[in-house]
Formats: structure tokens, sequence, C-alpha cells
């Protein structure tokens, strides 16, 4: 099985604060990782290494075929189209519609056939379960739905591997559920998926490999 992303001996800090000590973990296509651990524990850092957002001074990272410790800066946005990022708080443009928001992100990475863009935008809807919301207000949509539509975004250039840090934290249970069943629907078109959390009922409803973040140390939940 292919091996998406590599660490080995890897310390990860924030501010100068050591958050993750000597980290070695593999991760390979098709996996659902869940990344368990209090806030502050590192697991958000770990997230934004994955995307080159904090920097690897030590040890040996790999993700999607790029050297994190030697990646250059204009090779960034190529290691980024390999992957979706989904946040906990949407970050959409709540002055456009659901289409225009999924434009906007496909013109920044390169998109440019008007049909194509369309098309593209249509299946990954559906891929959410909101085909028809294409011209729906951001504003206008429930929390739950904005979430999807973010994850929708995050499918456009058909990543590799998905980060999703605390996808479900502003939502309430119901709408959790609904997008954990997403993530689990995008794993088993094997899209790999690493999800951050702390909300233990999303979590207890779909086991998967678990890594606990406690103490500057990740270990493998038995």
């Amino acid at each position: 099985m292919q091996v998406l992303l590599d660490y080995k001996n890897v310390s990860l800090f924030q501010n100068d604060r050591e958050v993750v000590s000597n980290l070695s973990i593999e991760i390979k296509k098709g996996e659902f990782v869940y990344l368990l651990g209090k806030t502050g524990s590192g697991k958000s850092t770990f997230l934004k290494s994955i995307y080159a957002d904090v920097p690897i001074n030590n040890g040996n990272a790999s993700v999607c075929g790029y050297n994190l410790g030697k990646i250059k800066s204009n090779e960034i946005p190529f290691l980024r189209r390999k992957l979706g990022i989904i946040f906990q708080d949407f970050q959409l443009l709540n002055d456009r519609n659901v289409y225009e928001n999924l434009k906007f992100v496909m013109n920044a990475t390169g998109w440019t056939d008007e049909t194509k863009i369309k098309t593209r935008a249509i299946d990954v809807l559906q891929k959410v379960n909101l085909q028809g919301f294409e011209n729906k207000k951001t504003h206008q949509l429930s929390g739950g739905e904005q979430q999807r539509v973010s994850i929708a975004r995050a499918l456009i250039n058909n990543p590799e591997l998905i980060l999703a840090d605390e996808p479900t934290g502003n939502l309430d249970p119901e709408s959790s559920e609904e997008i954990l069943n997403v993530f689990k629907k995008i794993n088993e078109a094997e899209t790999s998926v690493i999800f951050a959390t702390h909300d233990m009922l999303v979590y207890n409803k779909f086991k998967s490999r678990t890594l606990i973040f406690e103490n500057n140390l990740v270990t493998e939940k038995a």
C-alpha cells in the first residue's frame, strides 16, 4: 500500500515551544486516522506541518512525495493541491453563493474552462449530498450544510489526503454525525483522512486507527 505520509523522529514547535516530540508515523493510502487529544496537545500543529505551515526543522518528513524538510516556497501550492484541508470554522466567502465559493478555489488552482468548472462543482456537491444547492448563499445554510460545502471545496482537486481539524467542533450532534458519514464515504473511495477531534460522540460512532496526543508525545491507541 502506498505511503502518503512518513514522519521519522520529528519534533514540532509552536512559538518556540515544543508541542510534539520525536514523532515517527506512517499513514497509507486509504487509511482513516483519528487524532485525539486536549486543546494545545499538538494536533493542529501536526496538521499544519503536513501542509507546510509549520516548518520541519529536525527529523525526516515527507507527504505525497514532497520532502517537507527541503520543500521550497514555490512548491508548497503544489503540495497543497494534493491535500484537502477542512477547518472547524468553515472559512467560506459569505457574500457569495455555494457555486461561487467552489469556483473561487478552482480559479485559484488553475481551472479556466467554465464547463469543466461547473461539471466538477456539481460532482463534488453530489458527493456531500448538496445537489441543487449551487445558488444558495452560504449564510442561508445550516452549520452542517456549510461544513459540507467546505468538504466539497476540499475535494475539488481530487486530493490524496484529507486533513480535518475539529470539523464537527461547531455543530450539534445530529449535524456532526452527518459530517462523519460524509467523511466515511470519502474514505471508502480510497481517499485517506486524518480527522482531529475531541468530540467523543462522533469518535465512538466509527472506530478507526487512533493517535493520542498527550504530554508532547504521540502514541497509537491499542
